[in-house]
């Protein structure tokens, strides 16, 4: 890189071009007409057989240019090149992924513009572009690849922002070709808890017990078993022969069905009914884990259909009941990936913590036996999903981790059914960031986001974040996927400090674009959702501690701010059981008694901790 030159004007892509590959040019020639607007960027096909000073977008251009074709041999749909003024094209730049790849060429033209020209996109409706036109492009080429090859997370701005998502490299389930597609489950069964659905497949709908007829039939496939089984939502019992058989020609004429899918889910249902039956227990016992029996038979599905799709690996869970690695030697087939869940875990301390040693004696078992692991994460408070969950801090490192450990894919599953949370911006950048390279410097990331996204108010922010870590810290307390609003970490000391550091957020940016004012009120939502809750608590301590009360006097014309707030984000649910704001303030103003079933005496969580992993959105 001791060489440069100046920055071509003409990007250049072939009239065949992919929809996604067009659309790569698009998106660089209108952030260079952004970053360079003295300057005019157009976008055409090759002209002749030697190229000029140009772009040259995707591998049909590269192509037609000289670029040997095993520059671009195994770069797949995640990886790709980039040529900046290299032989053979020492005039141009390149920007290419893989032959026929739907993705990679998208990823080296958002490479060029975050990595060469200085843009950060920081959320959806916050990108940052360079302080001034490049005019000198340095000279290198390189071949670039993901840390991770599959980089899913639910959250909402993910998953209805596809323009942002594909910047900044997300290739989970929900996407379109324009912008690369994205790592297919088959769907039909779905993505995850799919026992049922093979079994009732061309059937798409989501069963929710065993098909009727296949019951009547083979009730020896099925755990329960008698009257009650056959309208139970239950488990299989993998031991069977004849259901591996049944199951492995439902899975080929469901690939048959979704040629494009990559992935197929054999995985157990969402709850306990662990199958009890003898034989069931002979295999687990001598396998050494409960998910002996189920491994076995996703194995074999594997084994049968190996030949006939090899382009698809067949994904069952680690989860719950199923968490711990085999002892006996069984390993999944190199088609099989096993999908390991942190639902247990500790999620305000990192997973190398103390805390977590039960996941890292699983995550280290694994990966001793897997060639291709994924994880099945967790990002937000399903039981409260405005409410603080400090997990900022632990975000990369827990990505770190799972990249020492091989892991090739992650899904992390949050506030997947509504916009809102607790910094999600901030979390959906650092995640996206750390799926790509988990080397990253968190900190500085986070500095640089917070400094963007909410400007003069940054500090105040990170107050907030500061405090919340602290309070985690000084409660020593063990954070739960669901917790509810009185969780021990909670102070109303530390809950008073944090209102003040927003109350000091909202001057800071009185006077700045009013958009910063806006992110600045939905990230005080989390503290004044549980402030709402506990009103006659932080009211009386911020009375006895003589501390500057930060709210109304009163809590409605409070609770009709939140709900003001609330509105304007676009929040349609606070927990994933569906509660709206008009449950929250039947619960906050009753018409009769008390707030019986306000914190801790209703079980809010108990449609999640009997069946905590079932996002089956399509």
């Amino acid at each position: 890189m001791t060489r440069a030159d100046l920055l071509p004007t003409k990007i250049t892509i072939t009239d065949d071009a992919s929809a996604s590959e067009r659309y790569a040019a698009s998106m660089l020639q209108s952030h260079l007409q952004i970053a360079c607007p003295d300057l005019t960027f157009t976008v055409g096909p090759p002209k002749g057989s030697r190229p000029g000073s140009e772009i040259i977008v995707g591998p049909g251009a590269s192509l037609h240019y000289g670029l040997p074709a095993e520059t671009l041999t195994g770069l797949g749909n995640e990886s790709y090149y980039l040529g900046y003024f290299a032989p053979p094209l020492v005039g141009s730049v390149v920007l290419t992924g893989g032959i026929g790849s739907t993705r990679s060429t998208i990823y080296a033209v958002y490479s060029m513009l975050t990595d060469v020209i200085g843009f950060n996109f920081f959320a959806h409706d916050e990108t940052a572009p360079p302080m001034e036109c490049l005019s000198d492009v340095p000279h290198f080429d390189i071949t670039n690849s993901p840390a991770f090859e599959y980089r899913d997370n639910n959250q909402f701005q993910p998953t209805t922002q596809l323009d942002w998502s594909t910047a900044v490299a997300y290739n989970g389930r929900v996407t379109d070709a324009t912008h690369g597609n994205y790592v297919k489950y088959a769907d039909p069964p779905g993505f995850v808890h799919t026992s049922y659905n093979i079994l009732a497949f061309p059937d798409s709908t989501w069963q929710n017990h065993p098909p009727p007829a296949l019951y009547k039939a083979h009730p020896e496939w099925f755990w329960p078993r008698g009257a009650a089984g056959a309208s139970t939502y239950g488990q299989l019992c993998w031991s069977n022969a004849s259901l591996v058989a049944f199951v492995t020609e439902q899975a080929r004429k469901i690939l048959c069905a979704d040629a494009n899918a990559t992935i197929l889910s054999i995985s157990q249902n969402d709850n306990g009914e662990q199958c009890e039956d003898p034989a069931e227990k002979a295999v687990n016992d001598k396998e050494g884990s409960p998910i002996g029996a189920l491994l076995n038979a996703v194995n074999a599905v594997a084994d049968a259909l190996a030949d006939e799709f090899p382009h698809v690996a067949f994904d069952t869970l680690a989860y719950q009941w199923t968490r711990s690695a085999p002892t006996s030697g069984l390993k999944p087939r190199p088609n099989v990936i096993i999908r390991l869940c942190t639902i247990e875990c500790d999620f305000a301390h990192p997973l190398t913590h103390e805390n977590n040693a039960p996941f890292q004696k699983d995550m280290a078992a694994w990966a001793a036996l897997s060639k291709r692991t994924y994880i099945w994460d967790y990002v937000t408070n399903f039981q409260h999903y405005v409410a603080p969950f400090p997990n900022w801090h632990v975000l990369v490192p827990n990505l770190r981790f799972f990249h020492e450990h091989g892991v090739q894919g992650v899904f992390e599953e949050g506030t997947y059914n509504t916009p809102g949370g607790d910094l999600v911006q901030l979390k959906d950048y650092l995640l996206a960031k750390a799926l790509w390279n988990p080397n990253i410097d968190d900190d500085d990331a986070t500095t640089q986001f917070l400094g963007y996204y909410y400007d003069s108010a940054a500090v105040h922010v990170k107050t907030y974040m500061d405090a919340m870590v602290e309070g985690i810290d000084g409660s020593a307390y063990y954070m739960h996927e669901s917790f509810d609003v009185n969780a021990p970490f909670l102070t109303p000391a530390l809950l008073l400090r944090s209102a003040q550091a927003f109350a000091n957020a909202s001057a800071a940016v009185a006077s700045k674009d009013v958009r910063f004012m806006r992110r600045v009120e939905e990230a005080a939502l989390p503290v004044m959702y549980v402030a709402l809750f506990r009103w006659d608590e932080l009211r009386a301590y911020a009375s006895s501690a003589k501390l500057t009360w930060p709210y109304n006097e009163t809590l409605r014309p409070q609770f009709d701010e939140f709900k003001r707030v609330y509105q304007a984000v676009g929040i349609k649910v606070l927990d994933e059981a569906g509660h709206t704001i008009d449950w929250m303030e039947s619960v906050l103003f009753p018409t009769s008694g008390g707030l019986l079933s306000l914190v801790g005496g209703r079980d809010r969580s108990s449609s999640r901790r009997g069946s905590s992993l079932h996002w089956r959105a399509s």
